[in-house]
């Protein structure tokens, strides 16, 4: 059983009825939001949550994702379906395939984009968004100290249009060391942001089309 006083004048439950969210990319940003949305959604049979990813847990992924040591070798989905039950009884399904020409999910309602390169939101963009038309989209992206989070209202064609627009190749984003991608407290922070959204969302709350941030220097940019 689940008590949600202390959330109840947020984010009531009849908002999270018969409300569904794609996660797809389950790794360092991906892993959090799970986790960050699980807290906010237990308990509430009526709302679902799929995890869709093909990798497995390396031993990069521990620092800045919510993965265990235990968990490296083992599928990232399973792992964090696993996960999400222990620490807040929410029940996933999950897909553990990467999104591609083999593997184009069905999609609906709200879909949360944390994956790895722009040739993958693009193909997901055209091939997968194009083909089912959720409601909505949530991009996230994430280097180092930095996060950029772009939410698409689909049935906006004005949206739709400025969306597929500013959608830049992999050779046009900034180039990052590798041991300058990723820290655990900027992966929980636009895990924060991205719930905060999904929230927004579930209550018709407005949505910033584009939230970027940086906790290096502690300054957001809505727009």
């Amino acid at each position: 059983m689940v008590d949600d006083t202390r959330q109840l004048d947020i984010l009531s439950p009849k908002f999270l009825q018969d409300r569904h969210v794609d996660l797809i990319g389950c790794g360092s940003v991906g892993s959090m939001t799970a986790f960050v949305l699980s807290k906010m959604v237990a308990g509430e049979e009526d709302f679902s949550v799929r995890l869709i990813d093909g990798d497995i847990v390396g031993d990069v992924n521990i620092r800045p994702s919510l993965y265990t040591p235990v968990d490296i070798g083992i599928c990232k989905v399973l792992a964090l379906q696993r996960l999400l039950l222990y620490l807040s009884n929410l029940s996933t399904t999950v897909c553990s395939e990467f999104v591609g020409p083999d593997n184009y999910p069905s999609l609906k309602d709200i879909v949360v984009v944390s994956v790895d390169t722009m040739a993958v939101r693009k193909d997901i963009w055209e091939n997968c968004i194009g083909l089912y038309n959720p409601h909505w989209l949530i991009d996230a992206r994430m280097g180092a100290e930095i996060c950029t989070i772009v939410t698409v209202d689909l049935s906006s064609d004005e949206q739709r249009e400025r969306y597929d627009d500013e959608l830049f190749t992999d050779d046009e984003a900034r180039q990052l060391p590798c041991t300058a991608r990723a820290i655990a407290y900027n992966t929980a922070y636009i895990a924060a942001l991205i719930v905060r959204t999904i929230k927004r969302i579930l209550v018709g709350e407005e949505v910033d089309y584009q939230v970027d941030s940086s906790l290096k220097n502690l300054v957001m940019l809505l727009t």
